[in-house]
């Protein structure tokens, strides 16, 4: 219904879903998964498995996929090493959880959370 009505009327939908089925989440044109406020991956959902196999968290066969990410992103160090990853591959400052130039590493992502700069994009790229 939204995705219809968003297309109906040429409207970016932005929605926060908990656990989707597998049919809803593969319906999502883009994601944005956050860890510990930070951006770890933005891109399509098929993208999603395939870079979560990049860094060593291959879903299963039949698993649903919003769960394993759920599952990822609880596991021992993943968040913060998908975290490290995310800023490693993104070249736009803005776009990483660590800026440049900031002495915080990884590790203090969870007490800087709330004095460091999050995920703040140009205002084109928060529509696009």
């Amino acid at each position: 219904m939204l995705k219809d009505l968003a297309k109906r009327h040429n409207k970016t939908v932005i929605t926060s879903i908990h656990q989707p089925s597998s049919a809803v989440f593969r319906s999502f044109d883009m994601l944005l998964m956050l860890a510990y406020g930070c951006m770890v991956y933005h891109g399509t959902p098929h993208g999603s498995l395939q870079y979560l196999k990049e860094h060593g968290y291959e879903c299963p066969p039949g698993y649903n996929i919003a769960d394993h990410w759920i599952d990822s992103l609880e596991a021992d160090g993943a968040g913060k090493s998908l975290i490290a990853a995310w800023d490693k591959k993104v070249s736009d400052n803005d776009f990483k959880c660590r800026g440049e130039g900031n002495e915080a590493s990884i590790d203090d992502v969870e007490i800087a959370e709330t004095t460091t700069k999050k995920y703040n994009p140009s205002w084109l790229t928060k529509f696009v």
